[in-house]
């Protein structure tokens, strides 16, 4: 058996909201979800060779997932023992928070609920305890982090976590007037300057060493005729990253520390967008299926809750 720091179940591109610099593209038009039924056998095997203590899953929305009840419940069967499971959301969804409270707390999964303003929060957090008057909120700040994080538990046995982000990072992907490019970085300086080094994802069978590598091949292909690219950033981009059941050994998780050549795509400096009023302006996608291009300024507002 093979043991990794993490392991995140990266399931759907699909979306409530367009977060400018989102990191794994959702914020544009990008289409898909993990056929979860389809590939089950084949992700079963996952956890007969490799172990981990925590798991996420994630998306996009992951509560848009069509069988994310048939997700939780796998993971909690087939990968045991472990600490438990993470969902992160971004909380607009709360019908289906509140419907599947059941299976959270069957399948032994924390809430990571991801917001952008503490007006944000409060607006979220009193429709919540609507559905859970009991709800016990504790805060558990970091100073060294620009965020305000807190836990909460129920009665009923949920729990979680809300983190009320007060900044973005940089993006890959650049977008001006609807047309995409990324970066032209040296690969070890965007190494050491990303947070998501370790976010260590499972995406359509294969094992990658982050998000960005999962994903970026699949979102230009779909926005083919929008990108910039150079020949350099084309072959990067071209080149597969990710790690077969079968090539998963005991160096695994050293070779998956290192700097990937397609760091070059993402920031070096990963400067930090701390005044949200500026650089972030979150709806809820009112077209299913339309282009969304890149907003503008305009103040952080809370959205409407769906109850």
């Amino acid at each position: 058996m093979i043991k990794v720091r993490s392991m995140t179940h990266y399931i759907t591109h699909h979306c409530t909201l367009n977060c400018i610099h989102c990191n794994t593209f959702n914020n544009f038009n990008f289409k898909g979800s993990v056929d979860w039924l389809a590939e089950r056998d084949n992700y079963k095997k996952w956890s007969e060779k490799v172990t981990t203590d925590n798991i996420g899953v994630l998306g996009g929305e992951p509560l848009l997932h069509p069988n994310l009840e048939q997700i939780l419940r796998d993971i909690h069967d087939w990968h045991r023992p472990i600490e438990g499971i993470c969902l992160s959301t971004n909380g607009t969804l709360l019908d289906k928070l509140v419907a599947l409270k059941d299976v959270f707390i069957e399948t032994n999964t924390t809430l990571s609920i991801s917001l952008h303003s503490l007006r944000w929060m409060r607006k979220w957090l009193t429709q919540f305890k609507k559905h859970f008057p009991k709800l016990k909120l504790s805060v558990c700040n970091d100073d060294d982090l620009d965020l305000e994080r807190y836990t909460f538990t129920d009665p009923s046995g949920l729990k979680g976590e809300i983190v009320v982000w007060t900044f973005f990072h940089e993006a890959t992907v650049m977008e001006d007037n609807g047309r995409f490019t990324v970066h032209d970085s040296d690969m070890n300086k965007a190494h050491e300057a990303c947070d998501s080094k370790e976010c260590h994802s499972i995406y359509k069978n294969k094992l990658y060493k982050c998000r960005i590598a999962a994903l970026i091949k699949e979102f230009v292909t779909q926005n083919e005729s929008n990108f910039t690219l150079t020949t350099k950033q084309r072959q990067l981009i071209d080149q597969e990253y990710g790690i077969a059941l079968d090539e998963m050994d005991s160096n695994t998780n050293e070779k998956i520390k290192e700097p990937l050549s397609l760091c070059a795509i993402c920031p070096e400096n990963f400067d930090k967008y701390a005044n949200l009023s500026t650089f972030f302006d979150a709806k809820i996608r009112k077209q299913k299926n339309k282009v969304v291009p890149r907003y503008g300024t305009g103040h952080s507002k809370p959205i409407p809750i769906r109850s």
